[in-house]
């Protein structure tokens, strides 16, 4: 657990003098959000937090490239998109599953 502080406060310290702290923030707790809406574990939450920040990452740069428009942004767009597509059929998944009162 301690290695995992030390990993994100070494990234939150590298990721802020290139691109901001708002950006900061989104890369760090979205893909995290996502994870975690498809993870029953800890370690699953790693992972797959770890993994989708790579694809957001790729798809936003690439995105930004095709489409000349600031990166940083792009990434972010496209990781809010991603979450926010991922609710609905969540939570109707959930609200399927309840028992009726």
């Amino acid at each position: 657990m301690v290695i995992l502080l030390l990993l994100t406060g070494l990234t939150v310290v590298m990721l802020i003098q290139i691109v901001g702290i708002i950006l900061v923030i989104a890369l760090l707790t979205l893909p995290a959000a996502t994870a975690r809406l498809f993870s029953r574990s800890m370690k699953e939450l790693i992972v797959g937090a770890s993994l989708l920040g790579m694809v957001f990452t790729t798809a936003g740069i690439w995105l930004s490239y095709a489409f000349d428009i600031p990166s940083g942004a792009t990434i972010v767009i496209v990781s809010a998109c991603v979450y926010f597509g991922a609710l609905p059929p969540l939570q109707h998944r959930i609200l399927c599953r309840r028992e009726p009162i």
